[in-house]
């Protein structure tokens, strides 16, 4: 339809944080290379009051391209978000039709309110009765998981490497 997702963000974007191709290299490498840099580069910085997920992160594109390729599967379902931030995927599964989403993170009471801002901003693009929530939901505290989720999506959820509760939680 040509309509496009609006996506508030805690902090710009950083000109110039991007590494250029290099002569003979893979799609694949150039990716991963710049993968590496984005997220060396914003582990180190001041991620504000949102933290890393105040910012849509490059797996988000891969994901939207991938429930774009699946929209018959979205349409009607019932949708979690792992992870959210932004809720740049989960958004746009409601802008394909899902019945329902869920929206959930563990960041900081900002983060959320920047997802709900985030679902006003588009709920003129969500089918007519849908429903899209955001919602904390912190693994290291066994917070219980919905269960009524026909997909469960999640993309870039995981970057605080030393954080031993939370990874034991993930296993």
């Amino acid at each position: 339809s040509g309509a496009r997702l609006v996506l508030g963000e805690s902090r710009p974007k950083v000109p110039g944080s991007s590494s250029s191709a290099v002569a003979g290299e893979s799609h694949d490498t150039m990716m991963w290379s710049k993968l590496r840099e984005y997220v060396a580069l914003h582990e180190r910085d001041d991620a504000g009051a949102c933290g890393v997920g105040g910012e849509v992160w490059p797996a988000a594109s891969a994901l939207c391209e991938w429930l774009g390729n699946h929209s018959a599967e979205v349409c009607g379902s019932r949708i979690l978000e792992l992870g959210s931030g932004t809720g740049a995927c989960g958004l746009y599964a409601a802008a394909l039709g899902a019945a329902s989403v869920q929206l959930t993170d563990g960041g900081p009471v900002e983060l959320i309110s920047l997802a709900r801002a985030n679902i006003l901003r588009n709920r003129h693009l969500f089918r007519a009765g849908s429903s899209v929530e955001a919602r904390r939901l912190r693994w290291e505290e066994h917070s219980p998981l919905p269960r009524d989720a026909d997909l469960i999506i999640a993309s870039d959820v995981w970057y605080r490497h030393a954080d031993g509760a939370a990874n034991a939680a993930l296993a």
